[in-house]
């Protein structure tokens, strides 16, 4: 069979799906995507799926799907090309023309402001909330306790003497020599004991940090990584053929960006990524 007489990708789509008597419907819920979606693939309108990457993703799972090579649908996106642009060898150039005007630049700006304009919304989108997880705790400052006041006693006054009304000794008895009594201490005052059966305080152990999961990327794709508090650990675009390792407190909280092109390994485990990806993002936590 000829190059011509080869059905388009999304006639070859179209054709395996009602051949298996599925609805549209059937394969949005089954990939995940909405209707219209699936509809414009199969029309071949790649440009209502985003950017490439994305619109070969769409056709990549939707070949799979139905069990079609999805090699062969992938070379003929290559292929495509646009009509091209008709020779205006016949007209006069005129010093009036504008070359900012042209259709080829005007197409060129769109196309890159529409590159620069989706990873940043995809970023602010994921990153909504990181002002809330990032906001440091305010400690409670608590005054130290007054020092213990010394216990005073008031010093008493002893009272006078009472007169003696014993009879003086006569002159031919000797008088018996005074004998002083020590002057009694004043008393100290005293600590009070620690009890034996007081419980003693024991500091509650920090948690120790972990070795956390391992990424590889095939493609370039944005990753964000938090660990149990919260905290970002990672987050950014990452090159195509790099990887990346992760060190925190599990549990940790993946969002992987172009997933199908990324490898994920947890305590020596290869993470299948293909149940929690949506859309080309995955979303996993990782206990």
């Amino acid at each position: 069979m000829s190059d011509d007489d080869t059905p388009g990708i999304g006639a070859s789509l179209r054709r395996a799906r009602k051949d298996k008597g599925w609805t549209t419907q059937d394969v949005s819920s089954r990939l995940r995507l909405m209707s219209r979606q699936v509809e414009a693939i199969e029309q071949e309108e790649f440009s209502k799926l985003g950017p490439p990457v994305f619109a070969r993703g769409f056709v990549r799972n939707y070949a799979k799907l139905l069990g079609i090579d999805p090699d062969e649908l992938l070379d003929q996106m290559t292929r495509i090309r646009t009509t091209p642009v008709p020779e205006t060898g016949d007209v006069p150039f005129t010093p009036r023309q504008e070359f900012w005007k042209s259709p080829l630049v005007l197409g060129g700006i769109g196309a890159a402001l529409l590159a620069l304009a989706i990873p940043i919304g995809l970023y602010l989108w994921l990153s909504s909330d990181d002002e809330k997880a990032l906001t440091p705790a305010v400690e409670q400052v608590v005054p130290p306790p007054p020092p213990p006041q010394p216990d005073v006693q008031p010093e008493q006054k002893q009272p006078d003497a009472a007169p003696s009304l014993a009879p003086k000794t006569p002159a031919s008895v000797p008088a018996q020599p005074k004998t002083e009594m020590p002057a009694t201490p004043a008393a100290q005052p005293t600590q009070p004991a620690a009890s034996p059966f007081a419980p003693e305080k024991v500091a509650a152990p920090a948690p120790a940090k972990t070795s956390g999961p391992r990424l590889q990327f095939d493609e370039s794709s944005w990753v964000q990584i938090r660990d149990s508090s919260g905290r970002i650990v990672h987050s950014g675009l990452n090159p195509a053929a790099s990887s990346v390792e992760i060190s925190g407190t599990a549990p940790f909280y993946l969002v992987v960006g172009n997933a199908e092109h990324v490898r994920l390994t947890y305590k020596g485990q290869v993470i299948d990524l293909k149940p929690f990806t949506a859309i080309n993002v995955a979303r996993l936590t990782l206990n």
